[in-house]
């Protein structure tokens, strides 16, 4: 991958840039009026952030602050990279006010494409590598794409270790990813990594269940909680026998039915009573009759008319009055018999409703001595707590043996990968011997006599959790800039190596500030590097963040390759106080 140019749509927003085959200079030069103002926050590391960002580079404020700063400069902007792979030119263009949308393609083909489609092309154009036995998933774009984009975002700074380029990931993943950029099989890298990780999910599961189980229960282990279960299932089982002896718990069922029984006849014989008493009390009523009708009024009255119908209507008064009586006495005999026996009924069924309540009150007065239940509501509830205990304590036990059990798994496979580092040592002699020479052909080239103390290994070290372990020793590297410097050389190195192994890799390397603290002479060893690497006909860019203050004053003494002049003259963006990347401020 070789970096051609970077440019706004629409232009304007900064000034276009192209980039050239061996050192790229962005430059920070005084204002002759103002030599005193600082060349800080003049946009050469902004610049930077927009190369990062059309190589899918987050706007996010955790994630680049400056950017997102200047996100009202940007928002009628779209950020355009072209770049070349394996011969093939590329266009990708980004806008901060729909990061998620992209616009790649072949130059001149680009599209509109998902944010994580084209990640997966480019990290498979990018560094997918031939013949490659080891691991590699196109979801690394980014992971792989930072180590050759180092851009300082925070006070903080990045040059700390070069194998920690990314300091939210462990030594123990960045191992998989140094050992692909490497180029050296990384399958035990990525089983370490795998299983490890899982045995810390495990520890910290079996830690929470133990601080739970010692929490609630106070039992501090395995024993403990072994004899806990124990203790607690002779209890239920003394509980359970014990609560059988009773018997009670039947019978205070049968006790509950027996009193609604009750209840139930009281309400029937009552709901009796009451239609027998409106019975009884009709029945009161039909004693009363009219027996006043005179037959001798009525046949004066008709005698005015007639004596004989006078007569007649006597006798025949008589004789209704007559039979009336005889009805009447017949009707007193049949209700007489039957308000008596209504009576009886009314007065049985008081008795009834009387011995039914008294039934019924005792099994209220059972019901509720609380003494009487005491004995067994305290052991049902025992119990109930009891069992509980035990299936909580019996659950996190069986899951403490179930996660032991694939930790021991975990365990003897991490120990089958540690045995296989031996053999991967010897496997891979030629390829670490290889990247050994690229190292020392590097180091040589900057520091001009190394020292023994200078050395990068790949050493087994058990006692470390990632087996494989990476070093980088510089004779300064106690130095005020012996970090930038372990970084400088060994960043060159994967770089240098991936130039000659590979056909799709990075041919550039961009450093933010890696020179600040960095002895001077060093400056002038890695522009010769990366000449010589171009005189021999190599495509490198080395794209670097250079002060006209402190960089490239009297420290270098008059060499010529560290004079500002020349290096202005080289630069690929000149800014100054007066002339910044958008000119203005924004943060």
């Amino acid at each position: 991958m070789y970096l051609i140019n970077i440019f706004s749509e629409p232009a304007g927003l900064f000034q276009p840039v192209s980039f050239r085959n061996g050192c790229n200079f962005i430059y920070g030069k005084k204002d002759v009026d103002n030599p005193k103002e600082s060349l800080n926050s003049i946009g050469k590391s902004t610049f930077l952030d927009l190369v990062d960002f059309c190589l899918l580079g987050s706007i996010q404020k955790s994630k680049n602050p400056r950017l997102d700063a200047a996100k009202e400069i940007l928002s009628d902007y779209k950020i355009v990279l072209n770049f070349r792979i394996a011969g093939v030119l590329y266009t990708i263009k980004r806008s901060v006010q729909e990061p998620k949308v992209v616009e790649f393609g072949e130059l001149g083909y680009a599209k509109e494409m998902d944010f994580d489609d084209v990640k997966d092309i480019l990290s498979n154009l990018i560094f997918a590598r031939d013949g490659y036995t080891g691991v590699f998933e196109s979801k690394w774009f980014r992971i792989l794409i930072a180590f050759y984009v180092k851009i300082q975002r925070f006070k903080k700074g990045i040059f700390n270790d070069p194998l920690k380029y990314i300091a939210e990931l462990s030594e123990l993943e960045l191992n998989v990813y140094h050992l692909y950029l490497l180029g050296l099989d990384n399958n035990l890298a990525e089983n370490t990594f795998e299983v490890q990780s899982e045995l810390k999910k495990i520890a910290a599961a079996i830690k929470q269940i133990q601080k739970i189980v010692s929490n609630k229960y106070k039992l501090k282990d395995a024993a403990q909680v072994s004899n806990e279960i124990g203790k607690l299932t002779a209890q239920v089982t003394r509980l359970e026998k014990s609560i059988d002896s009773f018997k009670l718990a039947e019978q205070y069922k049968d006790s509950e039915g027996e009193a609604n029984s009750l209840t139930a006849q009281i309400k029937s014989i009552l709901l009796e009573n009451v239609v027998s008493s409106k019975q009884l009390a009709d029945y009161a009523s039909s004693f009363e009759q009219d027996t006043k009708v005179s037959p001798q009024r009525v046949s004066k009255i008709f005698a005015e008319v007639s004596e004989d119908l006078a007569f007649k209507v006597k006798k025949t008064l008589e004789d209704a009055i007559e039979f009336r009586k005889r009805l009447h006495e017949s009707r007193k005999q049949f209700l007489t018999e039957e308000i008596t026996r209504l009576q009886k009924v009314i007065s049985s069924n008081e008795e009834k409703i009387k011995s039914v309540e008294e039934r019924r009150a005792r099994l209220f007065t059972y019901l509720s001595n609380k003494n009487a239940l005491k004995d067994l509501t305290e052991s049902y509830y025992l119990l109930n707590d009891r069992r509980q205990q035990l299936a909580d304590i019996q659950a996190n036990y069986k899951l403490l043996n179930e996660i032991g059990s694939e930790k021991s798994k975990l365990e003897v496979r991490l120990s089958q990968v540690k045995a296989d580092y031996f053999s991967f040592i010897q496997k891979n002699e030629q390829d670490i011997q290889s990247l050994y020479d690229v190292f020392y052909s590097v180091l040589s080239s900057i520091y001009v006599e190394p020292d023994d103390s200078a050395s990068f290994t790949l050493t087994l070290d058990q006692a470390k959790e990632r087996f494989l372990d990476i070093q980088i020793k510089l004779p300064d590297m106690f130095g005020k800039g012996k970090n930038s410097g372990r970084t400088l050389i060994y960043d060159l190195t994967v770089a240098t190596n991936n130039i000659l192994h590979t056909k799709n890799f990075p041919r550039f390397l961009i450093h933010d500030g890696i020179f600040d603290g960095v002895d001077k002479a060093h400056f002038i060893s890695v522009i010769e590097f990366v000449n010589k690497v171009v005189e021999n006909g190599r495509e490198f860019q080395y794209v670097i963040t250079i002060n006209e203050e402190g960089s490239l004053e009297d420290s270098f003494g008059n060499k010529e390759l560290a004079d500002p002049t020349l290096i202005e003259d080289q630069a690929i963006l000149v800014l100054s106080p007066s002339s910044k990347l958008f000119g203005m401020n924004f943060s």
